[in-house]
C-alpha cells in the first residue's frame, strides 16, 4: 500500500512539472512572436510617416508648379 501512495505522488509530481515545463515554453514562444510582430509594425508605422511626408510634398510641389 505504501508504494501505491509513493507511485501516486511521484506522478503527480512529474505530470505537474511536465505541465509547467509546457507553459513556459509555450509563453516564452508567444512573447518572442509578439516582439517580432511589435517589429513589423514599427517598421510599418514608419513607412505610413514617409508616405504622408512624400504626399505632403508632392501636394505643395503641384501646387508650386500650377
Amino acid at each position: 500500500m505504501p508504494n501505491d501512495i509513493l507511485q501516486l505522488f511521484i506522478s503527480g509530481f512529474f505530470s505537474l512539472a511536465g505541465a509547467g515545463v509546457g507553459v513556459l515554453a509555450t509563453s516564452k514562444l508567444t512573447n518572442y512572436r509578439l516582439e517580432q510582430l511589435e517589429k513589423k509594425v514599427d517598421k510599418l508605422s514608419e513607412n505610413d510617416q514617409r508616405i504622408a511626408l512624400l504626399e505632403q510634398r508632392m501636394s505643395q510641389y503641384e501646387k508650386e508648379t500650377k
